[in-house]
C-alpha cells in the first residue's frame, strides 16, 4: 500500500456519549475519530450503527456497509485491495478518465469549482485536498506542456 499518500483515507464516526471508548477504535495509534453530537445526524444520514463499516470507492460511492461486531470477513480485505488498484489508475487532471488531457478536463473542474458537478480525486491537481482556481490553472499548464 506505498505510495497512496493521502488518497486512502481510514476514520470513524462515533457518538460523543461513547468518546470514553475512543481507544476501541484507535488501539493506541493515529486513527482519526469524529465524536458526533447529538441528534447523530451523520449516523442517522447513513443508517449507521454501533460498530458498522462503510468502506467507499474513489468516489465515494459505498462499496461496502456491515456490521463487524463478529470480525472482518477476508472478502473485505480483498474488497479493499481491489478500491486501491482502482486509486492508482488514477491519472491527475484526467477528470473524465479518457486517458487524456484535455479542455473537456478544464471544463469539468470549472464545474467542480463552481459547484455544478461532483468533485473527484483526479481534479486535485496539486494534491492539496482543494480543488481550486490553483487546480485550473495547473491543468491548463499541464495542458499546454504536453503539447510542446
Amino acid at each position: 500500500m506505498q505510495g497512496f499518500g493521502t488518497k486512502v483515507k481510514l476514520f470513524g464516526v462515533g457518538k460523543d456519549s461513547h468518546i470514553a471508548y475512543v481507544n476501541n477504535w484507535t488501539n493506541q495509534n493515529n486513527s482519526i475519530v469524529s465524536a458526533e453530537s447529538y441528534p447523530y445526524q451523520a449516523w442517522n444520514d447513513w443508517s449507521a450503527s454501533q460498530r458498522t463499516l462503510f468502506i467507499l470507492d474513489k468516489n465515494g460511492t459505498v462499496q461496502y456497509q456491515q456490521n463487524i461486531s463478529n470480525g472482518i470477513s477476508n472478502s473485505v480485505y480483498d474488497l479493499v485491495e481491489d478500491l486501491i488498484s482502482d486509486i492508482d489508475d488514477l491519472v491527475l487532471g484526467d477528470v473524465n478518465q479518457d486517458g487524456v488531457l484535455n479542455v473537456v478536463d478544464i471544463v469539468q473542474v470549472v464545474n467542480m469549482v463552481l459547484g455544478t458537478v461532483a468533485v473527484n480525486d483526479a481534479a486535485d491537481i496539486n494534491s492539496d485536498n482543494l480543488v481550486n482556481i490553483v487546480d485550473i490553472v495547473s491543468l491548463v499548464n499541464l495542458i499546454l506542456n504536453t503539447q510542446e
